[in-house]
């Protein structure tokens, strides 16, 4: 039984015995707050707030959270009307309370999912699976599936210095670059480059999209760059000779870390990708000195992707993984 509840003060959809809340743009301070609060680590790249949201806007499913024993809980309902969990929920507790806010909330799914689909939670990465097997309980409720791709998170210190051989290649891209474009200037977003953005875009996937077919952000792309100031993105723009080339969308995090959401250049500029990046961190640091990492995503098992981001030398390469409940 689907009930909607038209009081916006009110959860917004009921699944079975359960209230939900579904989504909505000025959730965003309640989802850094429980972040922040969190006392596991809450560093998955698709866990953040500007990503959910404009999943939630895509048609593959809703996104839906829930209070769950004073944690946030993170739901996604499917087109065929399965619910899973996205991510670990958010909030104060230590790793036995989350593992059994998850355990009560996947089962849940369990009896809403009978007959549709196996229920699961959708990733955590390798630091979030070691710190819940040291729980008396995990291996007992779940298994685990290895999911395509490494999260990587660079060293913003680092970054900011490029020293040293391990260096050399993105130093010397970047050197390449500005010395084939000396017109080029990486910018802030104006709400006047919005159409040149999608434009962008569509370039995109029709060359180097068409060698990352795994690569999906098709569908938030657009919702990223038209809600960036609800949802307190930087947008960097690379501009050459008036036309943009390339764009990079990301920010500090309520977890104390910084992010790359996206990022899409013209595949035939050498090295504009490897200045856009460092140009952020530099932009990053100003920010937030304090600021020590940045998550730039999951390479999805793309060999060429993954070649890009070793480049950067990551400081934690993160493997990532499903949960399942054991029957």
């Amino acid at each position: 039984m689907m009930i909607l509840i038209s009081n916006r003060n009110q959860p917004s959809i009921q699944l079975g015995t359960w209230n939900f809340h579904e989504i909505r743009l000025n959730d965003l301070d309640l989802f850094s707050d429980y972040m922040g609060k969190s006392g596991h680590p809450v560093n998955l790249w698709s866990s953040n707030f500007p990503y959910l949201w404009s999943l939630s806007q895509s048609p593959t499913g809703k996104v839906l959270w829930k209070i769950v024993n004073e944690m946030l809980v993170i739901f996604v309902r499917t087109k065929k009307n399965a619910l899973h969990l996205q991510c670990l929920p958010f909030g104060p507790g230590d790793r036995e309370k989350l593992v059994d806010v998850v355990h009560e909330c996947m089962n849940y799914c369990r009896e809403w999912n009978r007959g549709k689909a196996r229920t699961r939670l959708k990733t955590i990465n390798e630091e979030q699976l070691e710190y819940l097997k040291h729980s008396s309980k995990f291996q007992n409720l779940f298994v685990r599936k290895r999911v395509l791709g490494i999260e990587r998170h660079y060293s913003i210190t680092q970054l900011l210095h490029l020293r040293g051989k391990e260096f050399e290649y993105v130093r010397r891209k970047i050197n390449k670059f500005y010395r084939n474009y000396p017109t080029a200037v990486i910018r802030p977003y104006g709400n006047e480059d919005y159409d040149d953005l999608i434009k962008l875009n569509d370039i995109w996937r029709q060359t180097s999209g068409t060698k990352y077919s795994t690569i999906y952000d098709t569908g938030y792309y657009p919702i990223l760059v038209k809600d960036q100031q609800d949802l307190k993105q930087k947008v960097l723009i690379v501009e050459i000779e008036g036309n943009i080339v390339g764009m990079l969308v990301g920010s500090v995090l309520p977890n104390g870390q910084s992010w790359c959401a996206l990022r899409k250049c013209m595949n035939n500029l050498d090295g504009i990708s490897e200045a856009l990046i460092i140009h952020f961190v530099k932009m990053i640091h100003d920010i937030d000195p304090s600021i020590e990492l940045l998550n730039d995503g999951s390479d999805l098992g793309t060999k060429g992707l993954s070649f890009f981001k070793e480049k950067f030398r990551p400081v934690k390469n993160l493997k990532r993984y499903r949960l399942f409940l054991k029957k």
